[in-house]
């Protein structure tokens, strides 16, 4: 009798096995009974015994696999209360699949290097400054004898430097002064005066080559002195010639 039931038990399972296009043999309990791999809910099971959780009290029977995988244990324990048959049955422990970890996140690609600062342009250096102004030259005055238009000896020096000063500077052009001191009467100076300033002129024209367009010849007499005509020194001083710079 318990061997019909064992044999009916048996081609049920195989039935059962064989309505299931995926079910294939993977593995064998201890007692040798074939076990089977099926898709339930998408995901391989093992038929052999039927499923229970893990039973409180019980002896490992044998291991349900998938290829290496272990999905599943077989136990034998007594039977659930209100079952019927023998008292103790195999049972099927289902192993909760392992789940892969999740990949590791990807790495944030580094952050790209700073930008170099643009070169700094280096402004040029200031023009320089202008060179000074060049201070005009200084002229000095020639003196003169009483009552004398011609060039006396300390009338050498200084009228030599005016005339190099001139040659030297040729855009120069100039009033050349004819003064007197008090002696005489007024128009003798005034006349006296010009003849001094035409002296100086021709001597300018002749030796330094100085045109007659940058000279101009102004007759003053004792109009305009520079010392007191009471005096020997300063009658001295106001028989002269001064050149002076018109431009």
């Amino acid at each position: 009798m318990k061997k019909l039931i064992l044999l009916c038990l048996v081609a049920a399972a195989l039935i059962m096995v064989s309505s299931m296009s995926e079910a294939r043999v993977v593995g064998t309990t201890r007692s040798g009974e074939a076990m089977w791999e099926y898709w339930i809910y998408d995901y391989p099971t093992v038929f052999t015994y039927p499923l229970y959780p893990r039973p409180r009290d019980g002896e490992l029977n044998g291991r349900v696999m998938v290829g290496k995988a272990l999905i599943g244990k077989v136990w034998d324990a007594d039977c659930l209360a209100g079952t019927t048959g023998p008292k103790r049955k195999k049972y099927v422990e289902v192993l909760p699949p392992k789940l892969e970890p999740p990949p590791p996140p990807k790495a944030s690609p580094p952050p790209p290097p700073p930008k170099a600062p643009p070169p700094k342009v280096e402004a040029p250096p200031p023009p320089p400054p202008p060179p000074p102004l060049k201070a005009p030259p200084v002229l000095k005055s020639i003196p003169f004898d009483i009552n004398k238009s011609n060039i006396n000896v300390p009338a050498t020096k200084p009228l030599q430097e005016d005339g190099q000063i001139l040659k030297e500077n040729p855009a120069i052009k100039v009033e050349i002064g004819g003064h007197t001191d008090n002696t005489g009467s007024e128009k003798a100076n005034v006349i006296l005066s010009e003849k001094r300033a035409k002296t100086v002129r021709n001597i300018l024209h002749d030796t330094y080559k100085i045109s007659d367009d940058r000279m101009t010849i102004k007759s003053y007499g004792e109009s305009k002195p520079i010392a007191d005509n009471g005096t020997i020194e300063g009658r001295r001083m106001n028989r002269r010639v001064e050149i002076r710079i018109l431009n």
